[in-house]
């Protein structure tokens, strides 16, 4: 049992990191749920968990920069004008305004693949990305681990008192997390609409 429960709890940063990987702002709220709690220690969770999401953003910065020259992506741009015309536009927006396009990239759900890979097919160096990608991560993590622990401590240390307003405050943050997600989608549509 005890041997168990020891590999149980060396293991549960470990799980960190590949759930991370699919979905990691999530799992940083719940992450600062279980810090609270007692189950995580934060900062090995906080590094586990901005790893897991930074080294995607590098595989697909690295994916734009290396797959543009195949045949196949040679090919997809001559057959899709609007896709060539659309990665000049992402120069523009990488070149003129690298923090505000990294932002967009982050936040974006649904665009934030494809303009993290349009970062390597314009050859944004590779430092500046990296730097541009642990920024936006580090301030979204430790916002989305913070939410996740004061919801935690409320939710559990003084159940019977806090409980509605955690259930509140959880619903605000929701809100606001897609109200931010809409307007940062919105812009980023209406940003490449003006450029095309």
């Amino acid at each position: 049992m005890e041997t168990t429960l020891a590999y149980i709890l060396t293991y549960r940063y470990i799980a960190l990191f590949p759930l991370a990987l699919i979905e990691g702002p999530i799992v940083s709220f719940v992450a600062g749920i279980l810090v609270a709690l007692g189950y995580l220690s934060a900062l090995p969770a906080f590094t586990i968990l901005v790893l897991g999401d930074v080294l995607p953003d590098v595989a697909y910065y690295l994916f734009g920069l290396y797959g543009t020259n195949t045949k196949f992506m040679k090919g997809y741009l001559l057959r899709n004008k609007g896709a060539s015309a659309h990665l000049l536009n992402y120069k523009k927006l990488w070149k003129n305004s690298p923090a505000k396009m990294m932002f967009m990239s982050k936040l974006a759900y649904g665009l934030s693949t494809l303009l993290l890979v349009s970062a390597g097919m314009v050859n944004l160096p590779i430092g500046k990305f990296f730097r541009l990608a642990l920024i936006v991560t580090l301030f979204q993590y430790a916002l989305l681990m913070y939410a996740g622990y004061h919801f935690g401590n409320a939710l559990f240390a003084e159940a019977d008192r806090y409980i509605t307003y955690a259930g509140y405050a959880a619903a605000i943050f929701v809100t606001l997390f897609i109200a931010l997600f809409i307007v940062v989608k919105r812009y980023a549509k209406k940003e490449l609409e003006t450029l095309s």
